[in-house]
């Protein structure tokens, strides 16, 4: 809905009343140079830039009249999309999982490192403002942009209010035009670019991940560094390649004989074309040659004159000017595209991404050659425009409702190199079209000679017109004698030529273009990225000379291959039927969840049966390659089976050379599930030391793992469980373990296994959570699950249909109107260890107990409700040792843990009182920590007493760790920290040291693993132990703003001695 400005005053007076008298308003533009431009014509002068937390995005200040009352403006941009989407977990690892579990993947947006700055810099100006101006391009991506602009400023600011500045133009007319009318940004366009860049990753990251890993090993002589990718854009471009490529090699010339005419006279010679054209057969051409040489004079039979035109060009469209830049310009679609929009963004050009080419009725063409009409290149011609009635463009048929035709805006004063070429050839085809047609007299002379016909044509041009401007085109006159009806002449010759029929050529760029957007292979703003893919993946190349597309060895290989397969990727079905859902989603006709679901399932299957029939595409490639497969290469998958990781479009930045994977086999069907937690896929993965486990592929953001007993080394992934939606686990269990008599096969299911799983000593998997409510949106978004991959996202990790969704809170129109229920976003500064979802272990070796202990007192865990007494049942120094752990099932609970002897609990407490931790009792004599008889802390640190937090940490003794605080002078005074509670000296005693403030609230309290782990313990091998000891200062690691770890970005320890360190298969890497 577009609200006129007199809407804007009336309603703003009525609704800011409460809001400070200037209003403070965040613009934010596509590119630094679109904000600094848009400013300049808002203003009406040059504003300074003032420097932001980003070096190449600049902030500019000014005041504007604004929604009827005064505003404090801030512009500033970004640099293209400021989020990414990529996989997370195992999924992004090139070795991570099988490459088909990708279409059915989470994936998440995500902040990389190089727009963090970027991102910092709107939410820090964002921060007091009360609205958000969005100035991105008007079209689907730079409503996707914004889309990603008003996300991150919602982080900062939950109520911020959002408006779209919708122009084409950096014009001080088409901006004021802009601020007067804004809209709210359209979710449907946004929503198509989220459906487009969710399917391209998946496809490219399969499609690609498999064909690299697999023919890197396969061709190690002719692949081992390539890059073998696939798209359902670059394929299909491909294609028209190879197909042209091959109709011109398969291409059988064929002879032909046609009969010519002269006649020659006054010094013009004239020639006459025949008009039965060709015949391919010398006979028959020689027999008419005989015919028309016993007649021996030609006859007149008639001459015609008519007028005729030469018509000027169509208004200029994206594709026409990559068209007309490569044939009249030889400049390339990339590069014409790159210096279209270097001139939009300074202005002297209009929008180049349009699909129109019909000009508005509202665009005064007038007032834009009167402002390019001072050029002494086309002063003249321009002058006569006007003077001559003005414009009357010629239009074509096309319209996107968004963008006019691309046209000048003002004299391309200082241009020069290829940029002023671009905008003198954008000048004049906007000249041209606005001008007239060529005009000429047209002769045409028939002829009879021995019953056989032949004619000859002349030009004479009568007006020049828009060629006077457009040198492009050529048009030149073809003068003729004067001939008469009747008349009869001898004709100065007459001879049989010879010639032959031509292959197809190769195509042209301009070719390329033209097919693809006959195809609706990609749009105006992609085809050029599309076609530079093929190029730098070594599928085409050009030939010298005329440019032309070549295929090459591989980009031959692969599309034979996929034909001879059955599926043809390489034509253009496919995308196109893509294209066309894309439009019917930003036209509301489709849902877009719909779409994607579809367009998943198709690619899908048929990546699921390509593997299945793999040994075409290597046979072609080995023709094409001319290299022998390397049978036998591990990992390469030549059985077909496709497992081999790798990736391309999901991330890793390229194959690893090595594969150090452990030697355990992958059985073809390892996937038990979704994950609970985060709906991942939980996988049956190879432990490193030896075994199997259960684990989410959503590691490290998410930690569901379920250890299956060092004892059984043989397990399978079975049929599906008949009461939930798992896929079982089977056990070839040996003689003589788990009382197994003889060796026998167990099947049970991870979750409902019952007795199976008290008898392996499993914990049951979780029922999957429930969504945690709704997220309300301005744009009606769908909700999205929590799980937030690290301190960049933005995003969320989701799955298949259920992607992810901008969030914003629902609110009116202006700011005041209405209220609504908002999402807070973590900040920043949040640890990394509290972002990562709790782990829960599912290899729990107890025995429940009572909820209640023996004394009738309540222990209460996290959740504030009353803890399950357990006993360690397996075998080690805790056995028959008891614990209080959250009564909630795992996937919920809270992790609380507590050793039952280490509860205080007098006779004389109220029954249900909670249990509070005691003090700890120190013994032995004085050390180089400080500790005195008595449990007190000499300098430099000291015990704190009893804790009010429920908190307790395993040292690497297995024993409850304790908390003392640094009394000594220093950086470090005052601050907390974990140490081994065994008296020093004693030869037991472990280094293990944490410091508190290294956020351990957000870990949960643990057990050694050898006694049945909830989550692995928190350790930091002598991390800090010389500094904290020898000196107490912790200085460097352990003090605030020191070094971090490179794992989860923490002080106080290295990424040797991460407790979160594992080696990608859940397993601890220490």
């Amino acid at each position: 809905m577009k609200l006129c400005f007199a809407k804007h005053i009336c309603v703003g007076i009525r609704l800011f009343s409460k809001i400070p008298e200037v209003m403070k308003v965040l613009n934010v533009a596509e590119k630094n140079d679109a904000a600094k431009n848009i400013v300049r014509q808002l203003v009406g002068q040059f504003v300074p830039a003032r420097n932001g937390l980003s070096t190449y995005n600049k902030n500019y200040d000014f005041q504007l009249d604004l929604f009827g009352r005064k505003c404090s403006m801030v512009m500033t941009s970004v640099s293209g999309h400021l989020l990414g989407l990529d996989f997370g977990g195992s999924y992004k690892r090139w070795e991570g999982c099988d490459p088909l579990l990708l279409f059915r993947a989470p994936v998440g947006k995500y902040c990389s490192d190089d727009y963090l700055p970027i991102k910092r810099n709107l939410q820090k100006e964002v921060r007091g403002c009360q609205a958000l101006i969005i100035w991105t391009d008007c079209d689907r991506e730079g409503e996707n942009i914004g889309f990603e602009v008003a996300q991150v400023c919602r982080e900062a600011v939950p109520t911020i209010d959002i408006y779209r500045a919708k122009f084409s133009e950096i014009t001080q007319p088409s901006v004021w035009r802009a601020v007067r009318n804004l809209e709210r940004p359209d979710e449907k366009l946004s929503q198509a670019v989220d459906v487009r860049m969710e399917l391209d990753l998946r496809i490219g990251a399969a499609f690609t991940r498999f064909l690299t890993l697999r023919y890197q090993k396969l061709f190690p002589g002719t692949l081992t560094n390539s890059l073998v990718s696939y798209g359902s854009c670059q394929f299909p471009t491909l294609g028209f390649v190879v197909e042209r490529y091959k109709a011109h090699e398969d291409f059988q010339a064929e002879p032909f004989w046609k009969l010519r005419l002269f006649d020659e006279k006054d010094g013009n010679r004239t020639e006459f074309h025949w008009k039965r054209g060709k015949v391919f057969s010398f006979r028959a051409a020689d027999i008419f040659y005989n015919i028309c040489v016993e007649s021996n004079r030609a006859k007149v039979t008639a001459v015609t004159q008519k007028p005729t035109s030469k018509w000027r060009p169509v208004a200029l469209d994206t594709i026409q000017m990559e068209k007309l830049g490569s044939w009249k310009l030889k400049i390339n679609a990339k590069e014409m595209m790159k210096i279209a929009e270097k001139l939009y963004t300074g202005g002297f050009i209009s929008y180049p991404r349009t699909e129109t080419n019909i000009f508005p009725k509202e665009i005064n063409l007038n007032n834009l050659i009167e402002s390019i009409a001072g050029d002494e290149r086309w002063q003249d011609f321009a002058r006569n425009i006007l003077n001559s009635g003005g414009a009357h463009p010629r239009n074509g048929k096309k319209s996107d409702n968004a963008h006019p035709p691309i046209h000048p805006l003002k004299i391309g004063t200082g241009l020069s190199g290829q940029e002023a070429r671009v905008y003198e050839f954008i000048a004049r085809h906007f000249l041209a079209c606005c001008s007239r047609d060529a005009r000429g007299m047209e002769t045409v002379v028939d002829v009879e000679l021995g019953e056989e016909l032949f004619s000859a044509n002349g030009l004479i041009i009568t007006d020049r017109g828009y060629l006077e401007v457009y040198p492009y085109d050529r048009w030149s006159d073809k003068e003729l004698r004067a001939y008469e009806r009747g008349e009869e002449f001898v004709p100065s010759s007459l001879d049989i030529h010879e010639g032959s029929t031509t292959a197809p050529p190769l195509l042209s760029e301009a070719d390329l273009i033209a097919l693809m957007e006959a195809h609706g292979i990609g749009t105006d703003a992609t085809h050029a990225d599309h076609i530079e893919t093929i190029k730098a993946r070594n599928y085409v190349k050009l030939t010298s000379g005329d440019s032309r597309f070549l295929p090459g060895d591989l980009g031959l290989g692969l599309v034979e291959g996929y034909d001879a397969m059955g599926f043809h990727l390489s034509k253009p079905h496919l995308r196109s039927g893509l294209e066309s859902d894309l439009t019917a989603i930003c036209d509301g006709r489709k849902n877009p969840d719909e779409v994607l679901s579809d367009q998943i399932g198709k690619y899908e299957e048929v990546f699921r049966l390509g593997m299945a029939d793999v040994a075409k595409l290597d046979e072609a490639l080995e023709r094409r390659l001319r290299e022998r497969q390397a049978r036998g290469n591990g990992g390469a998958s030549v059985d077909g089976s496709g497992w081999g990781g790798g990736g391309g479009g999901g991330g890793g930045g390229g194959p690893r050379p090595d594969d150090d994977r452990p030697s355990f086999s992958r059985p073809t069907n390892s996937i038990f599930g979704k994950c609970p937690k985060c709906d991942s896929h939980m996988m049956l993965k190879a432990k490193k030391q030896g075994g199997w486990m259960a684990a989410c592929m959503g590691f490290p953001d998410c930690k569901v793992v379920s250890w299956f007993p060092s004892e059984i080394t043989d397990v399978s992934v079975s049929s599906k469980c008949r009461q939930c939606d798992l896929n079982q686990a089977t056990f070839r269990v040996p003689r003589g373990v788990f009382a197994a008599a003889s060796e026998e096969s167990v099947t049970f299911c991870l979750r409902c296994g019952g007795s199976e799983l008290e008898r392996f000593q499993l914990r049951p998997l979780p029922k999957k959570e429930a969504s945690s409510g709704s997220i309300a949106s301005v744009f009606q978004s769908r909700t999205t699950s929590s799980a937030v991959p690290d301190s960049r996202s933005v995003g969320v990790l989701n799955s298949g249909v259920d992607r992810l969704r901008h969030y914003m809170p629902t609110v009116s129109f202006m700011s005041g109107i209405s209220s609504a229920t908002f999402p807070i976003p973590r900040g920043n500064n949040q640890s990394n260890m509290s972002r990562i979802p709790n782990t829960y272990s599912h290899h729990r070796d107890v025995t429940q107990g009572n909820n209640r202990s023996d004394v009738g007192d309540e222990v209460k865990c996290k959740c504030g409700n009353p803890a399950n007494l357990l006993t360690v049942k397996k075998e080690g120094p805790n056995t028959g040792r008891k614990f209080y752990a959250c009564a909630k099932s795992n996937g919920t609970d809270c992790n609380f843990f507590s050793w039952e002897d280490a509860v205080s609990a007098p006779r004389d407490r109220p029954t249900g009182s909670t249990i509070s931790f005691p003090a700890p009792q120190l013994n032995g004599s004085n050390s180089s920590f400080g500790v005195n008889s008595g449990g007190s802390f000499s300098n430099p640190g000291s015990w704190d007493g009893p804790s009010n937090d429920v908190q307790e940490y395993m040292c690497d003794c297995n024993v409850v760790a304790r908390k003392f605080t640094v009394n000594k002078e220093g950086p470090n005074k005052g601050r907390e920290f974990y140490v081994c509670s065994k008296n020093q000296g004693d030869a037991g005693r472990c280094s293990f040291f944490l410091w508190a403030d290294s956020n351990p609230s957000s870990v949960a309290p643990t057990i050694p693993r050898n006694t049945g782990s909830f989550e692995r313990p928190i350790r930091s091998r002598g991390t800090s132990r010389g500094r904290a000891r020898g000196r107490g200062t912790g200085a460097g690691r352990g003090a605030p703003g020191g070094r971090k770890c490179g794992i989860c970005g923490n002080t106080g320890h290295n990424r040797k001695n991460c407790p979160n360190r594992f080696d990608g298969t859940g397993n601890e890497d220490w």
